[in-house]
């Protein structure tokens, strides 16, 4: 990093004598033309990927409480520990909120902590300059660290940072609009430009919002953390005419009434503040500040975090009295609700025991706002267990409770608090914004033999688990699937295929800290490429990487001609016994048996020794060579009658067979079956050339016309696949699904959740041009399988 300030680096600090885990910057920044105004920071790169993950800014409350109570108590990269001397000790924190981003301390306005003026009088101010004063910090601070300027940005604080951090993201966005205007007007190079700031949406816990919704919510919250009985609530409720909040207004009784309610809640130093108060209170309640107080008001931490010292800007307190502070911005819903229209992202998170700002005030007011349910009220998981609640608006907003914390949540819950936070950075959800139709649902249109998709936005399914074992645990499973994975899919109980959800996805946390992602996408919705380009796309969101397609919505492309014209014959979609006398139907037969899955893995070594196979010798790729070797393999190790007929069928990419050419990022069902046909007879003699000519001439079928000639088919409700004698193969290996990067490394393993009768082509982790052919059939039957699947090797066959 350059670019940043040498001057403003930290190199050590008082009580800490170890290696920092990423570099440490602090000083100050003059925010007005004449050097008057200074606002002090400590900045903290990212211990993953500090060139690349966000930018946070953090702000603490009061008004006039420092941010260092957030890196001394919260989330800052020390722990830190009361010792016998002034100077505490100092460990690195696993929980810091700098494991997944850079992020700004600020003491702000001027005149909280180490930040001052040389003028008194800038000392009176409101949230108007306030937010006008943050704003023009951070022009000035990325101008002294420009190699950040690209980085995502996020706003978070709590309690009266309620206030802050609307106002702020909305003074960034109208500084944002007004650059860009004036860049583009006056045309000036990139050097004098005026910086953007790539805000991306903010994060807000049990902060300070709006007078009746938060008021309101602190006496019925008292009772039902069971502070006061029954008996007074009712009375408080009655004088009060459920106005806890206007004091001013309340007559005698309520004041009455409401004392008891403080007087009969044994918390200190209250539990029913007034609005003003709440506005107003410099007070730290429950909050030991003696190891901050020490810390920061030593000269040697002064020195090393570049403040100045005690003389000139007197001492270090975590919540001054030096302001004269008013709040004049309002409600802060209208904010709430300007930014989340305007696609800026919110997180509205509450300690489910706070009694300051109640959580139940918070969801009140998210609820307030009206916008649609698009995550259903549902537990979400840290470390295995449930960490709190959370429920998923439309437009970008999320509320979340966290179970046990009070008004400082990762002070309370610091494994959860990190576990949130980089899941909301992450952008987890972001991806549904481009890929709207997941977040709907399917239902049938007015043509009955017609679905469609309804946008409503009720969300896609998300869950979360914990299962008791490590990854490599889970690795020496891996080879073939396991019934108890079922678990790893959230089970939806839904009446019928229409009320299932198009997208569900579980997260499961391992006891090493890996995951294990699954999901479900509704096939009527999306193909193999398209489920991967969408998982690409999460991917990337995660890693705040661009889109690398993006998706192509319409299906008119692949409409049925009118009238219908079936111009080709379609085998894979007819019934056809040569052996009039057999009745054997293979997919009755192995439905009807307790099937046993199989796995072999073929190297590329092991596909060019199978490819020499074929003679006479002709050109194959990989799938058609293994392809036919399994064909012929499988139709050998079940035994069948050799005048029988026997089918392949195999998806093929229609997205350049058309004319003119599907979208690239069209993610519907860009596929028809293709099928190659044989006798048993032409299969089992162990030359794989017959049934390698018979898939390529199977593909050389799939064209344009063929392609229309099948949607017109499909169009007859009563045509169905014909699997009665076919094996089915579905080609995973080359989707891209094992180079998935959630931001924590590339998959390990990338598999189906179930075994079925269908055989799968899969990725090898760690070899692209391996394959694992995966299928599931009677046990005396695998075991044959297995013996002509390898049989090749060592240069013999028998015949059969």
């Amino acid at each position: 990093m350059d670019s940043a300030p040498q001057s403003a680096l930290i190199t050590k600090l008082p009580g800490f004598n170890n290696s920092f885990s990423s570099k440490h910057y602090a000083g100050y920044v003059a925010i007005d033309k004449e050097g008057n105004k200074n606002l002090w920071y400590y900045f903290v790169e990212s211990e993953r990927n500090a060139s690349k993950d966000p930018v946070v800014l953090w702000l603490n409350g009061g008004p006039g409480c420092s941010s260092m109570d957030g890196f001394i108590y919260e989330h800052g990269p020390f722990n830190f520990r009361r010792t016998k001397t002034n100077v505490p000790s100092l460990h690195l924190n696993s929980h810091s909120w700098s494991k997944v981003s850079n992020i700004i301390y600020l003491d702000s306005p001027v005149g909280v902590g180490y930040s001052y003026s040389k003028h008194e009088s800038d000392y009176t101010t409101n949230d108007t300059q306030t937010a006008s004063d943050s704003h023009a910090f951070l022009i000035e601070w990325f101008k002294m660290f420009p190699e950040f300027q690209s980085n995502p940005f996020f706003i978070s604080g709590e309690s009266y940072a309620g206030i802050y951090v609307p106002t702020l993201a909305s003074e960034i966005v109208k500084g944002n609009k007004n650059a860009k205007r004036k860049n583009q007007r006056k045309k000036t190079s990139k050097k004098v430009r005026k910086p953007i700031i790539n805000l991306k949406g903010y994060l807000v816990g049990n902060g300070v919002t709006d007078p009746m919704f938060d008021g309101n919510a602190l006496v019925p919250f008292a009772h039902g953390m069971g502070l006061i009985s029954h008996e007074l609530f009712e009375e408080a409720k009655a004088a009060c005419k459920r106005k806890y909040y206007e004091e001013s207004n309340a007559s005698d009784e309520c004041r009455e009434k409401l004392k008891k309610v403080e007087d009969g809640a044994v918390v200190h130093p209250g539990i029913v503040p007034s609005w003003s108060q709440l506005l107003a209170n410099a007070n730290v309640p429950c909050v030991d500040d003696r190891v901050a107080t020490a810390w920061l008001n030593d000269p040697a931490v002064r020195k090393a975090v570049h403040a100045k010292e005690e003389s000139e800007i007197g001492r270090w307190v975590l919540c001054t009295d030096k302001l004269f502070y008013s709040h004049d911005a309002g409600s802060m819903i209208k904010f709430h609700r300007n930014l989340t229209l305007s696609g800026y992202r919110a997180l509205i998170y509450s300690g489910d025991h706070d009694m300051c700002v109640p959580y139940t005030g918070s969801e009140a007011w998210t609820q307030s706002m009206g916008y649609k349910v698009v995550d259903e009220w549902r537990p979400w998981i840290s470390n295995g267990m449930v960490g709190g609640f959370t429920q998923g608006y439309a437009n970008n907003l999320t509320f979340l409770t966290i179970k046990g914390a009070g008004h400082t949540v990762p002070e309370y819950k610091p494994q959860e608090a990190l576990d949130f936070y980089s899941r909301f950075l992450a952008g987890e959800k972001m991806v549904l914004v481009d890929y709207y139709p997941f977040a709907g649902r399917i239902r049938a249109s007015d043509d009955p033999t017609k679905l469609e998709v309804d946008c409503n936005g009720e969300g896609a399914v998300f869950a979360e688990g914990f299962m008791d074992i490590t990854s490599q645990d889970f690795l020496q499973l891996s080879s073939k699937p396991n019934k108890s994975w079922r678990k790893l899919l959230y089970n939806v109980q839904a009446p019928s295929f229409l009320d299932t959800p198009p997208l569900v996805i579980q997260v499961t946390h391992l006891r090493c800290g890996g995951i294990i992602l699954c999901t479900a996408i509704n096939h009527c919705l999306c193909d193999g490429i398209g489920t991967s380009q969408f998982l690409h796309a999460w991917a990337n969101a995660n890693t705040n990487a661009h889109i690398p397609i993006r998706p192509f919505h319409s299906r008119q492309v692949l409409d049925p001609r009118h009238p219908p014209r079936v111009t080709h014959t379609h085998p894979g979609f007819t019934r056809s016994i040569v052996d009039k006398n057999s009745t054997f139907d293979i997919c009755k037969y192995l439905h009807s048996q307790p099937l046993t899955p199989t796995t072999l893995t073929f190297t590329p070594s092991l596909i060019l020794q199978l490819k020499k196979t074929c003679t006479p010798s002709l050109k194959c790729t990989t799938f058609e060579a293994l392809a036919a070797h399994t064909w012929c393999s499988w139709t050998r190790s079940l035994e069948l009658p050799l005048t029988m007929v026997v089918k392949l069928l195999f998806s093929v990419n229609i997205r350049k067979k058309l004319t003119p050419e599907l979208s690239l990022g069209y993610y519907g069902n860009g596929f028809v079956l293709a099928c190659a046909e044989s006798k048993v007879q032409d299969l089992v003699n162990g030359n794989i050339y017959h049934a390698v000519k018979a898939i390529q001439e199977a593909k050389e079928r799939i064209t344009d016309e063929y392609v229309r000639s099948t949607v017109d088919l499909l169009e007859d409700k009563t045509v169905k696949t014909d699997v009665s004698c076919s094996l089915v193969i579905s080609q995973w290996a080359k989707l891209g699904l094992e180079e998935l990067d959630f931001g924590g490394g590339k998959a390990v393993h990338m598999g189906p959740l179930t075994s079925d009768i269908y055989c799968l082509f899969l990725p090898v982790a760690g070899n692209y041009d391996a394959i694992r052919v995966q299928v599931s059939l009677p046990e005396d039957v695998v075991k044959r399988l297995e013996y002509y699947m390898v049989k090749f090797l060592d240069g013999k066959e028998e015949d059969n």
